[in-house]
């Protein structure tokens, strides 16, 4: 399909350029050998730019190559894609809808939709759920029909009536082509009115109207809504704005919560912006975390690393250009002091560093690390490969604590060193079959989960196969009792993709690639839920809940009673949320079921633990990044 394909041919062409002229041209294939003289190469004038130097000899095949499969990529756009791209061409009256509502006024939008008809069902009698939730469902049979015309007086009605339009979702999950088009699109609605909030989900069932010209947008001849359900809840929510946090000018990228001065109440970390914040009196109050950290620390661990009874701060920062491994000792009241200390030197340049796992791997008393990076797509032009496989990224290491902090790689002889390269996201050590050794669990993008037991000397093996499907775009997770049955399950949180659905739906696969719809939805599953121990040898897969099935890709997953009702609940933030984008979810246990996804910290003793830079023993404090 058409997705990337220009990008990828531009980024291609402009490798298989020669370089400007004080350098050697680049050439691929049969390179000339480094010592070929720089006259050797085809002069480019000097007030052209280096994008226009002409293309190597040696490299022309390679362009040649790249023309092909563009020719070869547009010829399945218009044979073997041309049901979804007929389908992209449909949602598109969706999308603006959708980002209109997002980016001005949700009523004026909704006016403005150009339908035809709409019908929507009655609503059937109120059910009473737990906290304080009611519940309504679309009754059967005909419902109300809302004309062109009657469409913006409905909306005007509901509008001054208070309703609200807090936020708005559509997903195009089903395409048929034909004699009209017909299409699925899920759509989810969060209002509120009077001080009570709804949340509105179901399916439109959509009859396209022909297009009048080929170059005009389709527009819905008629949508009937069906599916509906309504869940409200009386004000006050859970959750109210108090205080948005001084943090500065830098954007953090990771998260610490630990009581570093002993006074009962945690402080908020935020490494990248160097800042340490604490609630006094009725207010937060932000100070810098160390007088020396280093630039660009935006991944960190609290932990007491020398052994001194302080927790310490070691993190990734750049010095001299570098990205270098270092650690701030931590005093009583909970201080970082000095200049920042060295302790490991890689082998090859870290690149960025994302994952800190801790706990004491071999036995001897004092915390190991595993330091895993996040390479992920389009990085210098490199698209993590095999899909559901890929460990091509940047290397991870497996860290013995020497005594005093410092590190030692021991990686190689570990047991880690075939998956190293996993494009990692989050990772924890902890007890998973109870044998009083730390294993390691490891979620990551472009390939999944992975598990490791250790054998409490430092060494691993490879046990991911006890889990029984583990592919899925990782970006976190979060463990905790789910259904309270006394075992530890694991929610790794992933990504959906409407698109999937929609090409498994018109049944589209290329033929040289047979295996590509399996592989495809088991990636695209979304967030996955795992019983995974300790003392259980075999993960039993988890069921479908709220939080499984329709993800936001979770970058940071944490535990909380958020009622107080002793049932665990589970807090997930995605990706590049912001006020018009989507917000975080948090997910309420029911006593024991599953129908929603709760979690807690459970750590096995002794242990430490990173979701991606966190972690506790002797001090040290959970957290996410």
């Amino acid at each position: 399909m058409r997705i990337h394909t220009a990008s990828l041919v531009l980024a291609l062409l402009l490798a298989c350029q020669a370089d400007p002229p004080a350098r050697q041209p680049l050439v691929l294939g049969d390179a000339a050998p480094a010592s070929a003289p720089a006259s050797a190469a085809a002069p480019a004038s000097a007030a052209a730019p280096a994008s226009a130097a002409p293309v190597t000899a040696a490299a022309m095949p390679i362009a040649r190559a790249i023309v092909e499969e563009k020719a070869r990529r547009e010829e399945r756009d218009r044979t073997l894609w041309a049901p979804e791209e007929e389908a992209q061409r449909y949602e598109t009256a969706f999308i603006e809808l959708w980002d209109a509502m997002r980016s001005g006024d949700a009523w004026v939008a909704l006016r403005d939709f150009p339908l035809r008809t709409l019908e929507v069902p009655t609503l059937g009698p109120v059910r009473k759920l737990d906290q304080g939730i009611t519940r309504r469902l679309g009754a059967p049979g005909p419902g109300r029909t809302l004309t062109r015309g009657e469409w913006p007086v409905w909306l005007d009605a509901w509008q001054k009536d208070g309703l609200e339009v807090l936020q708005a979702e559509f997903h195009h999950r089903a395409f048929t082509p034909g004699d009209p088009p017909r299409s699925q699109v899920a759509v989810e609605l969060h209002l509120r009115q009077g001080g009570t909030r709804h949340r509105v989900t179901g399916t439109l069932e959509v009859v396209w109207a022909a297009p009048a010209a080929p170059d005009q947008a389709p527009t819905p001849a008629h949508i009937t809504a069906t599916g509906v359900q309504v869940d409200s809840r009386a004000e006050p929510t859970p959750f109210a704005l108090w205080q948005t946090l001084p943090i500065g000018k830098n954007r953090p990228t990771s998260m610490l919560l630990h009581d570093l001065d002993g006074d009962g109440r945690p402080e908020i970390i935020l490494p990248g912006a160097n800042r340490r914040i604490r609630y006094k009196g009725d207010a937060f109050i932000s100070e810098p975390l160390a007088a020396e950290l280093l630039p660009g620390t935006d991944a960190a661990v609290l932990a007491d690393f020398d052994g001194d009874g302080y927790v310490d701060l070691l993190g990734a920062g750049r010095q001299d250009g570098r990205l270098v491994l270092v650690a701030y000792g931590g005093d009583a009241e909970g201080h970082f002091f000095g200049p920042p200390n060295p302790v490991f030197q890689a082998p090859q340049p870290l690149e960025n560093v994302r994952v800190f796992a801790v706990g004491d791997v071999d036995g001897d008393d004092d915390l190991d690390l595993w330091v895993a990076q996040y390479r992920g797509a389009y990085q210098g032009g490199h698209m993590p490969t095999p899909l559901g496989d890929a460990a091509d990224g940047w290397p991870g290491y497996l860290l013995l604590n020497e005594g005093g902090g410092t590190f030692r790689d021991a990686t190689p002889g570990s047991g880690l060193e075939a998956k190293r390269a996993r494009h990692t996201q989050s990772a924890t050590f902890f007890d998973q079959d109870g044998d009083g050794h730390l294993d390691l669990i490891t979620v990551n993008d472009f390939a999944g989960v992975d598990l490791y037991r250790g054998d409490g000397k430092g060494h691993f093996t490879d046990a991911s196969a006890v889990i029984d499907e583990r592919r899925l775009f990782g970006m976190a997770h979060a463990f905790g009792d789910f259904n309270n049955d006394g075992q530890l399950d694991v929610l790794a949180t992933g990504m959906s993709s409407t698109t999937v659905r929609r090409l498994n739906g018109l049944g589209l696969v290329r033929p040289d690639h047979p295996g590509d719809r399996d592989l495809r939805t088991a990636m695209t599953f979304g967030n996955r839920l795992k019983a995974i121990g300790p003392g259980r040898r075999q993960a039993r897969p988890g069921s479908r809940s709220p939080l499984t099935w329709r993800p936001a890709a979770g970058r940071g997953d944490g535990g909380l009673d958020v009622e107080n009702d002793g049932d665990e609940d589970v807090s997930s933030w995605p990706t590049g949320s912001s006020a018009g984008g989507r917000p975080g979810t948090t997910a309420r246990a029911t006593g024991g079921t599953t129908s929603t996804s709760t979690t807690r910290w459970i750590p096995p003793p002794p242990t430490c633990s990173s979701g991606s830079s966190s972690a506790r023993s002797r001090g040290a404090s959970p957290g996410t990044a």
